[in-house]
């Protein structure tokens, strides 16, 4: 993980904002204001949209790490983002017409639900839309929304500012609480033709007349995509929680031992030492699978079935070393650590969320990429 560029220094010069603000961001059950802010003015939230309407269009490995350094100051900041970098990929896709109204402002900031929980209906010369969207997290701070629909048989997306749907206040849980993943619902809302496009899935044809598509940006595929961009947060928990132990063992004693400095304590060096060895393979995991998807889309070649599989794989056996990482941190951060206003336990809590998220269960995943390494069907259409 070597990209470095004026964004991500940006950002790593703003996380102090993000650590001051955590808590309040968990508090709100909201990205804190003062954080949305700083983060806007650092660039980020143009890296993903494309340069032909004002975007950086950021290699995906800079995306990825962008994430990371996020994340290191704040968790639920870092999810979110990965949800607009998501969400403005989706609307690269949509025709020029739809795109425009989106891009008009380059730090736009478009949350996306794939998954098809609303119903689609053709009504001629528009569409109506209706249904309930759970887990859109970061819809508080965005400006549209990118919804997954049944239309007949099809599974299509849906672009939707998000000024036109109902947001519920549902969002409670004890990980990643300032995401805000908050349900919304849309009760038969019209929407125009232009702002509906077929789902990017392994039977998707790109038109060739698109104006991107001579761009490799335009060939990333959504799984592989999501999945390269859902590895990156769970790092910065770790590498977060890495720095807060090499801190915290200063001037501190085990009690009930002989130690009367932690930072002497022959346990504490093979904890430390397996912290960084698990964080040096989570980024090796993540890197691999950002190369593999980024080299695709350079080659126009489409993920098999077995790659798509690996990926999902990377990102879930990443995110789990990850999260290792940080309860290591944890246990060996003693009884003081489970105090409100010490980091480590929302890191924890945060680490844990991520890795329970569907897409990176690493049960399911490894299930997943065992059956297809044995040439037996996916069983699953979420790849």
């Amino acid at each position: 993980m070597s990209s470095t560029g004026p964004v991500i220094t940006a950002v790593h010069q703003v996380l102090p904002v993000l650590k001051d603000h955590a808590a309040k961001t968990e508090q709100d059950r909201m990205i804190a204001p003062e954080v949305v802010d700083a983060l806007t003015a650092t660039g980020v939230f143009g890296m993903p949209i494309p340069v032909r309407f004002g975007g950086l269009q950021s290699p995906l490995d800079e995306q990825v790490h962008a994430l990371t350094e996020i994340a290191s100051g704040c968790g639920s900041a870092a999810w979110c983002t990965a949800i607009y970098f998501t969400g403005a990929w989706a609307v690269s896709l949509f025709p020029d017409e739809a795109a425009s109204e989106v891009f008009d402002d380059p730090t736009t900031r478009t949350s996306i639900v794939s998954s098809p929980t609303g119903t689609l209906t053709d009504d001629g010369d528009h569409y109506t839309l209706a249904g309930t969207w759970r887990f859109n997290s970061g819809i508080r701070h965005a400006d549209w929304d990118v919804l997954g629909a049944q239309l007949g048989e099809r599974h299509v997306l849906v672009l939707v500012p998000r000024h036109d749907l109902t947001v519920h206040d549902d969002w409670h849980t004890s990980g990643l609480q300032g995401t805000g993943s908050n349900s919304v619902t849309a009760t038969a809302l019209r929407v125009p033709r232009h702002r509906v496009l077929p789902y990017p899935d392994t039977s998707w044809a790109r038109l060739a007349t698109h104006p991107s598509n001579d761009e490799d940006f335009y060939h990333y595929e959504l799984y592989p995509l999501l999945s390269a961009l859902n590895a990156g947060p769970a790092i910065g928990l770790a590498l977060a929680a890495e720095n807060f132990f090499s801190q915290h063992v200063n001037g501190r004693g085990i009690t009930f031992t002989r130690y009367g400095s932690q930072r002497d304590a022959s346990i504490t060096h093979r904890q430390l030492s397996e912290v960084r060895m698990k964080i040096i393979a989570a980024i090796a995991l993540s890197d691999r699978l950002a190369t593999g998807v980024h080299e695709h889309a350079m080659r126009r070649k489409a993920h098999s079935i077995t790659e798509r599989a690996e990926a999902r794989a990377l990102a879930a056996y990443s995110t789990m070393l990850a999260r290792e990482a940080v309860d290591l941190v944890q246990s060996a951060s003693g009884a003081s650590s489970i105090r409100r206003d010490v980091p480590v336990q929302r890191l924890t809590r945060d680490a844990l969320a991520m890795s329970l998220h569907a897409a990176l269960n690493v049960d399911s995943a490894l299930e997943l990429h065992g059956r297809v390494l044995l040439d037996l069907p996916a069983e699953t259409a979420f790849l």
